[in-house]
């Protein structure tokens, strides 16, 4: 496998505890849910969130935002930056396109 796939494959242990897991009625192959944080939590709820507090109140500060939902400031600015596609002018959020419309 490693020739074809390179270091891409899983390792030669991976493959034996799957095997063990399929002989005992595993039936997928998708991941067991671990208890913990999530790997990202600019989820599609989190990102309506902002996006609703920020259409009430143009003016919020990442700070009050930060309040408000729980949420750390790094995902809050990416949530902004990344998926809203917004930046501060002045002393409000506005998207980074402009149109007529607004």
């Amino acid at each position: 496998m490693r020739d074809v796939y390179g270091g891409d494959c899983p390792s030669r242990s991976t493959i034996y505890k799957w095997i063990e897991r399929f002989e005992n009625g595993w039936d997928t192959a998708d991941d067991d849910h671990r208890p913990g944080r999530p790997k990202s939590s600019s989820t599609q709820s989190n990102i309506r969130l902002i996006e609703s507090i920020l259409d009430e109140d143009r003016r919020a500060t990442v700070r009050e935002l930060e309040e408000t939902t729980g949420f750390s400031k790094s995902i809050i600015h990416t949530i902004i930056k990344d998926e809203l596609e917004m930046s501060r002018v002045v002393v409000r959020w506005v998207p980074k396109l402009l149109s007529e419309d607004l």
